[in-house]
């Protein structure tokens, strides 16, 4: 998954998992820090974060394949991923880690 370095003006904190922004795709935040800065003289607070933006129906699949591995452990949710995605080895490298991500957050 490619992250990007973003900034951020919002006054609430932004969601790691953000799927109601967009109708298009997920964002996928980490290193969510707040930070205040001063910019031409006039300070300003706001957030620094990594985001990385997963479409939505490559969410939808992991998503989907995250609650049918809920039966049988995460350790075959890789194997439904890689049943519903016939798309290329990055495709595939985005989408495990994005299960690693999710995984991650669900275990919280």
């Amino acid at each position: 998954m490619n992250y990007i370095h973003v900034e951020g003006t919002q006054e609430e904190k932004p969601l790691e998992f953000d799927a109601t922004t967009s109708r298009t795709v997920v964002y996928i935040r980490k290193n969510i820090e707040r930070v205040e800065k001063e910019k031409d003289g006039v300070t300003y607070r706001g957030w620094e974060y990594d985001e990385a933006q997963l479409p939505m129906e490559d969410f939808a699949a992991i998503a989907s394949a995250l609650i049918s591995s809920n039966k049988t452990g995460v350790a075959g949710t890789e194997d439904a991923v890689c049943e519903l995605s016939e798309n290329t080895e990055e495709s595939i490298a985005a989408l495990e880690q994005a299960i690693c991500d999710l995984s991650e957050e669900i275990g919280k």
